[in-house]
């Protein structure tokens, strides 16, 4: 099925797209934004069928614009995934204090 603007009927909103863009600093993947998404355009009415397609198609565009427009903090949030399996390759925890001198441990 083919995408566009007339095909969905309006139905894309600041709002469809709100959830995906505000946690994909938490690390949501493609699928979970793909489901947010999905989950938006179906309260709208759209089949599930249509919804699929239609998210699948949004969830890359969202993802690409996201990183177009904030190209340095995507860099920071690549680097910080790759140190943190780099991390857990090595069998190391991430040790660190608090402002106010309290100690933290993250396992990995």
């Amino acid at each position: 099925a083919v995408v566009s603007t007339q095909s969905t009927g309006g139905l894309i909103e600041r709002k469809t797209l709100k959830q995906t863009v505000m946690t994909q600093v938490y690390g949501v993947t493609h699928y979970g934004a793909k489901e947010q998404i999905k989950g938006r355009l179906q309260d709208k009415g759209m089949s599930s069928e249509d919804a699929a397609e239609c998210a699948k198609y949004l969830s890359v565009l969202t993802f690409r614009a996201v990183g177009q427009l904030f190209t340095q903090a995507q860099q920071i949030q690549e680097w910080l995934n790759k140190s943190a399996y780099l991390i857990a390759e090595s069998g190391k925890s991430v040790n660190w204090s608090t402002p106010l001198g309290l100690p933290c441990v993250q396992p990995y």
